[in-house]
């Protein structure tokens, strides 16, 4: 299949209820930037500029967009362009997906404000950044999330909605800085010791190499239930 001799130009605005009377952020404003960066660089062709109007940000679940995506996905276009990055997402998860989407189909993207445009290194080299900063707040949040966790371990409080097996959750009455309150503690259930056999059980079937499906089967022949 041959490749269209003029690039194919997508433009994408968005203004939510709350911003649509700003200056900068009005749709007619982010049209014409839009359409100046195109004539300016000689990009190609503006084929269509597609707008959400009055859809927030906090995901990519927008009419507007979902229909870009589509255009994408049908590789009716070449490039997207949107006035400002916060214009497409505030995520930088959705970010970076909305990058790795449009590098599948082979679409260049570019943000006027941010002057990003991944046809250049410069451009491929700034979501790489972002890419990196999004691995490092991700992995500094489990690990804090695990500094949490131990302690509460450590404490006999429960992390969880669900019991571990073999155990129960319980309500206490505690004081802390502020006064009484109540939590919830693991502690031992004597009526679920089976969990445990049932536990120890699985251990050793799985040690000795067979699947899921055929330790599964061995526990239930052996008497074993779940919680449910």
């Amino acid at each position: 299949m041959s490749l269209p001799s003029t690039k194919r130009i997508v433009g994408y605005v968005r203004v939510s209820t709350s911003r649509q009377a700003e200056e900068g952020f009005s749709i007619a404003v982010q049209r014409e930037r839009i359409a100046q960066y195109v004539q300016a660089l000689d990009l190609g062709e503006l084929v269509e500029i597609v707008v959400d109007e009055g859809e927030s940000a906090k995901d990519l679940k927008r009419p507007g967009m979902e229909r870009l995506l589509g255009m994408v996905r049908r590789r009716e276009v070449d490039m997207v362009v949107v006035a400002k990055l916060d214009r497409a997402t505030r995520s930088m998860r959705d970010l970076l997906g909305l990058v790795a989407t449009f590098e599948r189909y082979r679409v260049e993207f570019a943000s006027i404000a941010e002057r990003l445009d991944t046809s250049s290194a410069a451009g491929r080299f700034f979501v790489g950044m972002l890419g990196l900063v999004a691995e490092w707040e991700r992995s500094a949040t489990c690990e804090r999330t695990a500094v949490v966790a131990r302690k509460l371990t450590r404490d006999g409080r429960a992390i969880a909605r669900t019991a571990p097996y073999g155990a129960r959750i319980v309500e206490r009455e505690v004081m802390t800085s502020k006064g009484p309150a109540i939590r919830q503690f693991v502690e031992a259930d004597p009526e679920r010791r089976a969990e445990l056999e049932a536990v120890e059980l699985a251990r050793s079937l799985r040690a000795e190499g067979l699947s899921i499906g055929e330790i599964r089967k061995r526990l239930v022949s052996a008497g074993f239930r779940n919680r449910n």
